[in-house]
């Protein structure tokens, strides 16, 4: 077991050293930073989960619920320094995906890591 954690340990040093998460800790750090800006991102995350959960659920959205989320939208992605931290966070997302996919691997038997 202490073998397992030295190894987490020394992955989760390689992942910080990437600039993949250089960047996204960057931009994330600068968002915080920024209380208008992520105030609106998280704004339009918890409207945009409603939203998405209510139009599963079967319910019809209102006019103006569509159209508030789209001005959100809108004024996001003209928004740089959101963009850039959306953009890193997908880029490190997609970094943790290949990890775990190596690990669906390994434990699965679909051949060794790498």
């Amino acid at each position: 077991m202490d073998e397992i954690r030295k190894t987490a340990k020394e992955l989760g040093m390689m992942i910080r050293n990437t600039t993949v998460f250089r960047d996204y800790d960057k931009y994330r750090r600068e968002l915080e930073n920024n209380p208008e800006l992520s105030g609106l991102l998280s704004d339009y995350e918890v409207r945009a989960g409603i939203l998405s959960m209510r139009q599963k659920s079967g319910e019809t959205l209102a006019p103006f619920e569509i159209e508030e989320i789209r001005e959100i939208t809108q004024r996001i992605n003209e928004e740089d320094q959101i963009m850039q931290y959306l953009n890193a966070r997908e880029q490190y997302l997609g970094l943790i995906m290949k990890v775990q996919e190596e690990l669906k691997k390994t434990e699965h038997n679909e051949g060794p890591p790498g």
